[in-house]
């Protein structure tokens, strides 16, 4: 007796895909893949778990990173405190960054390593950002722009506060009437002001009830001694205010992304890329042999704000939200020398961009994530090519979706066993599975369910910090699984490259490891659901699993249960009908 006939679909190294309509899905892409990845031979592997490894005290300390080997946190508190309930947990080291004022530190912004030792550019509570190497304060970057500040006093709902000019300017544009706390009020007051367009703008912060007042970068000196003045009403008082002081010219503001390359320590600041003198990390001024500066604005449009530095074939790749340029730079200032600028693409947040393979940069922009590659014509120095194009249908709506804020604290690895590419935004994981030789360029999602906001990587460990936990992937033994996690796989458009011809279809094969559950969707237009079984192991070697439905196309979805590994292939059993 004749066998029916069947099709296989036994690679899936194109990953996630969702350029085309469900119908029209290339053979073996995945319209759902989450919480899996794809592997060399081309097969669908769940993720290991996330394992808590170590919790940080609530609130206390901020950022992740690693040195000669050792795990770091940041924070401005005293190190005394960390004893008791408040003890932090045996293979963390503290690094207090203490502000000269006392100002609580709010974020880490980014760091790097020079001579085994942290070099970290942190954010204080009065809007502040300073430079720290080893926990030491690093006072020849200081902050260029003028500050004042005042206080609220006392205030009920019956109070506002209407006007607060600087040299006769209103910034405020909108009255602000007291709601809920002194400290709610100071913080609707900063957001009305860096919400109003004044000429000049200023731009504002707030820390418990005080509201701190920021000039234009570049104003310097000019502008110290500008009287602030607040206008209340009702039963709302304040402080007297203070004048704008500590403006300074010729000095760019510490920055908040710095990098290490090769004897000297880079960062950005507004349009400048400062970098130290040689061998001296903490020295930035003209006395330091080596050190310097460049305004890129006058270079290239577009670069007036530098996000991040990223190393580039040798060279430095500086990245603004609308233009990359790279630089050869060099020991000695006057053999610096812009290579190219790249046009009309830039980075989104300041630690999504980051060196992926022999020679490409990967980066997160509003279009997606795209790859800034060699060009192989050699009047093309260097190319951007987008990389995600298969998720910029997720993606895209998920920056859509998300505040600045989130967005800016994106942040982007490489995993140390694998060579992935992730990028954690909100609270997933965008994955892409890359393995040329084996012809495997696959996108998936992890889907965390909380925000990652460091990444750190020691050895053949990837450690991730969300909140107040630090997790370890795969756990100790690099082989641990999370139970909890349901990973979900939908192949869509499985026809056997006979998209016109009804069949009866009558049955299907797994080959999977571990236990999943199986969903058949038969048709198109509207497809019926249709469930198959749950299964563990493959089930090649006996009887079909039966189905006996008709119709021309099915999808098929995995869903996974506690003991779920891979899936490795699937074969379809069917009997032709006349084409359509």
């Amino acid at each position: 007796m004749a066998k029916s006939p069947y099709f296989v679909i036994d690679n899936f190294a194109r990953g996630l895909d969702r350029r085309r309509p469900p119908i029209g899905a290339l053979p073996g892409s995945l319209y759902i893949g989450t919480d899996v990845h794809i592997t060399d031979g081309g097969t669908i592997a769940v993720r290991k778990k996330f394992v808590p490894t170590y919790q940080l005290p609530a609130g206390r300390t901020k950022g992740f990173a690693r040195a000669a080997g050792s795990l770091y946190v940041f924070g401005s508190d005293d190190p005394s405190v960390f004893t008791g309930a408040l003890a932090l947990p045996a293979g963390v080291n503290y690094v207090q960054c203490e502000h000269p004022d006392g100002f609580p530190m709010t974020e880490m912004l980014s760091y790097d390593v020079f001579d085994g030792k942290t070099y970290v550019a942190a954010k204080f509570t009065n809007g502040s950002v300073l430079h720290f190497y080893d926990g030491v304060y690093v006072p020849q970057i200081f902050d260029a722009r003028a500050r004042g500040f005042f206080a609220i006093y006392t205030g009920t709902v019956a109070g506002a506060v209407t006007q607060i000019k600087i040299n006769g300017i209103d910034i405020l544009g909108a009255a602000v009437t007291w709601a809920t706390s002194h400290s709610a009020t100071a913080a609707a007051i900063a957001a009305q002001i860096n919400s109003y367009t004044s000429t000049p703008q200023y731009t504002a912060t707030s820390a418990g009830a005080v509201v701190y007042l920021v000039a234009e970068p570049g104003t310097g000196a000019a502008v110290n001694g500008y009287v602030v003045e607040v206008i209340a009403t009702g039963d709302l008082t304040v402080s007297t205010p203070e004048n704008l002081l500590n403006g300074a010219d010729n000095a760019p503001d510490p920055g908040a992304f710095v990098k290490t390359y090769g004897t000297k320590m880079y960062y950005v600041s507004g349009s400048l890329a400062a970098f130290s003198g040689v061998n001296a990390p903490t020295k930035y001024d003209e006395n330091a042999v080596g050190a310097g500066a460049i305004n890129m604005s006058n270079h290239v449009s577009g670069s007036e704000e530098l996000m991040a530095i990223v190393e580039f074939l040798g060279y430095l790749a500086f990245f603004s939200r609308t233009a990359v340029q790279v630089w050869a730079m060099s020991a000695d200032p006057a053999l610096n020398a812009r290579q190219q600028v790249v046009d009309n693409v830039g980075l989104l947040a300041r630690r999504a961009a980051i060196a992926f393979g022999e020679a490409d940069v990967y980066f997160l922009t509003a279009r997606g994530i795209r790859a800034l590659r060699p060009s192989d014509v050699a009047s093309n120095f260097n190319k951007h090519v987008s990389v995600s194009d298969p998720i910029n249908k997720i993606l895209l709506e998920a920056l859509r979706a998300l505040s600045d804020e989130v967005i800016a604290a994106s942040v982007a690895t490489i995993d140390p066993v694998d060579g992935r590419f992730l990028l954690a935004l909100g609270n997933y994981v965008y994955v892409l599975s890359y393995f040329p030789e084996s012809q495997v360029a696959a996108w998936s999602i992890y889907d965390m369910g909380y925000q990652i906001t460091d990444w750190v990587i020691t050895e053949d460990r990837l450690y991730a910090r969300a909140g107040n936990t630090i997790y370890l992937y795969g756990g100790e033994d690099d082989n641990t699984y999370d139970d909890t996690v349901e990973p979900v796989v939908r192949i869509e458009n499985i026809q056997g490259n006979a998209p016109a011809t009804v069949k009866t279809i009558t049955g299907a094969d797994f080959g999977i490891e571990g236990e999943w559950n199986v969903v058949a969707y038969l048709g198109v237009n509207d497809p019926t659901e249709y469930e198959i079984g749950t299964f563990t192991g493959s089930t090649y070697g006996g009887p079909s699993i039966g189905i006996d439905e008709i119709d021309t196309h099915l999808a098929l979805e995995f869903r996974g249960r506690a003991s779920a590994r891979e899936i490795i292939n699937l074969t379809i059993h069917y009997v032709p009908h006349e084409s359509d």
